[in-house]
């Protein structure tokens, strides 16, 4: 859990360091030891209604073997927004392995809830395959071969994404109105790593991060409601908790 630990305070540097921008801020993280190389030459053929999931690797320069982020990215958003983040991880020795969801770059827009639930059940069949080809991108990049170490794997993301690796790690929710449940585990993921909190998301109850019961680390603020920051969006009902903490 050691490894676990060092990741937690290397995400809360980062996330810090982030919001702080180019102004004068206390909060400069040192770059970790290792240099950081980026590989986008893999993709996997998910869905066959659409194109093949792209995947950014990014990873140290050096022996490994190295622990695995899988990294889900924001809604609308890229695995290419988030370098500075997934740089400062690989830098200081995680192997990130981000996809582009359905989603990415505004590819898909959900037009109703049904919609986003729908999304977000393909968004984790993508980290479930992805993960499923975790010993395939050893083969694929030569310079990874023999340097990604096995499961457990760490679930990070932003915003949809933190949702999305938390339905991995055994978040259950229950729509109220048709009884449908969102649900997925997958035992490969050891503990998540939250940026933004997905319990501020229209439909989404208070404290999701109580929904799993793995190692989490959240980094939110009170004003955390994306990026129009105009509160919380009004939504006919709130999903039910159907496992974690907050069943309890």
């Amino acid at each position: 859990m050691g490894r676990v630990a060092s990741l937690v305070a290397t995400a809360a540097l980062s996330l810090m360091a982030l919001g702080a921008g180019a102004a004068e801020s206390p909060y400069r993280p040192g770059r970790g030891p290792f240099p950081v190389r980026i590989d986008d030459s893999v993709s996997l053929d998910v869905r066959p209604d659409g194109p093949a999931m792209a995947v950014r690797v990014v990873y140290p320069d050096g022996p490994g073997p190295w622990p695995v982020i899988i990294f889900s990215h924001g809604m609308f958003a890229s695995n290419q927004k988030y370098m500075p983040l997934l740089e400062q991880w690989a830098a200081r020795g995680y192997a990130v392995v981000a996809p582009n969801h359905r989603d990415a770059n505004g590819g898909f827009a959900p037009r109703g809830n049904e919609d986003v639930e729908q999304l977000a059940v393909t968004r984790v069949l993508d980290l479930t395959l992805l993960m499923d080809a975790v010993p395939d991108l050893e083969k694929a990049i030569p310079a990874l071969r023999g340097k990604l170490r096995p499961p457990p794997y760490v679930g990070a993301g932003h915003s949809m994404g933190t949702y999305t690796a938390m339905l991995e790690a055994g978040l259950r929710l229950r729509n109220p109105q048709n009884g449908a449940v969102t649900q997925h585990m997958d035992p490969r993921i050891g503990a998540v790593v939250m940026s933004s909190d997905p319990g501020k998301m229209a439909l989404m109850p208070g404290d999701l991060w109580q929904g799993v019961d793995v190692p989490t680390f959240m980094a939110t603020g009170t004003e955390d409601y994306g990026v129009a920051g105009k509160g919380r969006k009004a939504t006919d009902y709130t999903a039910d908790f159907l496992s974690g903490a907050a069943a309890a």
